[in-house]
């Protein structure tokens, strides 16, 4: 496992320009016990993700999905740790979790797009959408 995690890092840092120079020692643990039912292409998503995730360092738990393993992930990053009060349009929640990916990402379109698991082309409609409503004064749509 070890091996094979460190060559889908390897493939990740290349196909989406990152650096991130391994996975830490309990993550790998965490993988080694974990049943992988979505098999090689799981595990690949997995790393890709927490990699394009990782701002520096080694990729630890709280880069990986909330809800991986079934186990609590740190509340380390501001996107880990957004909220929404009961009552808020899922138009508004996306345009805050957009706008917050893009913060995170130091406005970089094409990771927070890939963060997101969206397009890159459905994250500009969604940023032009959200221009036009902020110059005409109206609500999102939802």
């Amino acid at each position: 496992m070890p091996l094979l995690v460190e060559q889908l890092l390897a493939d990740a840092n290349r196909k989406h320009g990152r650096q991130v120079p391994s996975v830490n020692s309990e993550v790998v643990e965490l993988f080694k016990s974990y049943s992988w039912p979505g098999n090689i292409r799981e595990l690949r998503n997995v790393i890709e993700r927490a990699a394009i995730a990782s701002d520096h360092g080694p990729i630890g738990r709280a880069h990986l999905p909330t809800d991986f393993a079934r186990g609590p992930v740190a509340q380390t990053s501001e996107l880990s740790g957004l909220r929404f009060p009961p009552g808020t349009t899922v138009g508004a929640a996306e345009r805050e979790l957009i706008l917050q990916t893009l913060a995170a990402t130091n406005q970089n379109k094409t990771r927070a797009a890939e963060l997101l698991g969206v397009s890159l082309k459905t994250l500009h409609n969604k940023l032009k959408e959200y221009e036009a409503t902020e110059k005409h004064g109206a609500q999102p749509k939802d």
